[in-house]
């Protein structure tokens, strides 16, 4: 049942929990070009470590949200 004269409350949670990743994404860029004695394999620990996070965030939806999983493969080309 929807309320008269408002929005959905989860739709304010929803855009408040994007903006904070994007902060959090910019975080840790920043932190990254920070980091002054790069060695070669720098680039490719930080490239892994987002690839494993989202691998993980795709794994908790598959696990425990499995009614997303269309939605999921929507977002990521695969479905």
């Amino acid at each position: 049942m929807r309320r008269s004269g408002g929005s959905n409350p989860l739709q304010l949670i929803a855009v408040v929990a994007a903006a904070a990743h994007f902060a959090l994404i910019g975080l840790c860029l920043a932190g990254y070009f920070r980091i002054k004695p790069r060695g070669s394999w720098e680039p490719v620990k930080f490239l892994a470590g987002g690839f494993i996070a989202v691998g993980y965030f795709a794994g908790i939806i598959i696990v425990f949200g499995p009614q997303y999983i269309p939605l999921l493969g929507r977002v990521f080309g695969i479905l």
